[in-house]
């Protein structure tokens, strides 16, 4: 992602949908890569994730997005859902 090489969206994608628990630092780690490449999948992974049953997945995805978009920290998923709602556009690719 710093390298703007967007030859490596397909795997770092791959790689994000990979089945299994991925540790926070990868998924923040995948989420920014792809956000410099102007992919919104990173992010919305973690979007995603705050709607899961598991209370530390969705801290960890409440943490995870205030990393990657450094925005405050909180743990309100209905506040995260219209930061995304009004900020995934600038996302896309050009």
């Amino acid at each position: 992602g710093e390298l703007q090489e967007r030859s490596a969206t397909d795997t770092l994608v791959r790689v994000l949908e990979r089945t299994g628990k991925k540790e926070l630092d990868e998924k923040i780690a995948l989420a920014r890569a792809l956000d410099r490449l102007g992919d919104a999948r990173g992010t919305a992974s973690l979007v995603e994730d705050l709607g899961s049953r598991d209370d530390d997945v969705r801290s960890e995805a409440a943490r995870g997005l205030s990393a990657v978009t450094g925005e405050p920290l909180h743990h309100d998923a209905v506040r995260w859902r219209a930061w995304w709602k009004a900020y995934a556009e600038r996302y896309r690719a050009p």
